[in-house]
């Protein structure tokens, strides 16, 4: 990496918060407004139903106010890794109303979605079972999974 001039000082290395950036400003501006990450909350629907509240935020952490592309995905593991084994007994898609469900990428366990306006989009996950799932969601421009905490049967109606 090159000298960088900013008013009369040339500078070798940014650093921000003790942490040195090796980004470029347009790596910066390109990321700017992009997902970072997911927040999820779990609550309880009706019977056999577990609604599961995902929030984009940015790389702050903060909450985003728009639509957001992902994919959402059932797994077994708290790492994010693969597909879960079981498959729900009935529907996984968004909730009436509450985000877009583009279609299936495997029946019942993944799929693009698309949050409201405000960030959000509400997933519905009917079983009998009431199945331990992790719900998971990476931004469709790349990164790591988001998971949430193992469903358990008090998050299901």
């Amino acid at each position: 990496m090159g000298y960088t001039h900013f008013s009369g000082v040339d500078a070798t290395l940014l650093k921000l918060a003790g942490a040195a950036v090796t980004a470029t400003a347009g790596e910066v501006n390109l990321n700017d407004d992009l997902p970072a990450s997911f927040s999820f909350t779990p609550a309880a629907g009706a019977a056999n139903i577990s609604l599961v509240t995902i929030q984009a935020t940015d790389a702050a952490g903060a909450a985003m106010a728009r639509a957001c592309i992902f994919l959402c995905y059932l797994c077994d593991a708290a790492t994010g890794i693969g597909l879960t084994g079981t498959t729900a007994s009935g529907a996984v898609t968004a909730s009436s109303g509450n985000g877009t469900d583009f279609g299936a990428i495997t029946a019942k366990k993944a799929f693009i979605a698309q949050t409201k306006a405000d960030g959000t989009f509400i997933l519905s996950i009917t079983d009998t079972a009431k199945t331990a799932f992790y719900v998971c969601a990476v931004p469709l421009h790349g990164g790591a999974p988001s998971v949430s905490a193992a469903l358990t049967v008090g998050n299901y109606g």
